[in-house]
């Protein structure tokens, strides 16, 4: 008897910790929005360090990245508060933000895949 209690306890315990996943709520941005901001401000980043300070080196980085970030927020039609909040819960909620970040992840390695010129398999790799 106490084996099958303890048994069926341990189920409970097992399932109630597998829940759907976590909602974010209506008022930050959904994770599908935090995805593409996010994406775009990494694309931005890179632009700023690899092509606008290489390129011009007068320039004042930390001014470039703040007029780019702003531009890719309203872009997106969010504000930089909304942004923040949000970005705030994701950090808060480490299963959501490894979840974005790993999807990001990938977005980044199929881009490396899809550049034009690049090749997977060269043809002289088939003989």
């Amino acid at each position: 008897m106490r084996k099958g209690l303890f048994l069926v306890l341990m189920m409970a315990a097992l399932f109630s910790g597998c829940k759907k996943k976590e909602a974010v709520p209506a008022k930050l941005l959904s994770r599908q929005q935090m995805e593409d901001v996010l994406w775009d401000l990494m694309r931005a980043d890179l632009f700023i360090n690899n092509y606008l300070v290489v390129k011009d080196t007068a320039l004042d980085k930390k001014k470039q990245e703040i007029e780019l970030y702003s531009k890719v927020l309203k872009l997106h039609k969010v504000s930089q508060d909304l942004f923040r909040e949000s970005f705030r819960y994701y950090r808060s909620h480490p299963m959501l933000l490894k979840d974005l970040m790993d999807t990001l992840n990938r977005r980044t390695d199929t881009n490396k895949l899809k550049k034009p010129g690049k090749l997977l398999f060269p043809a002289d790799s088939a003989k």
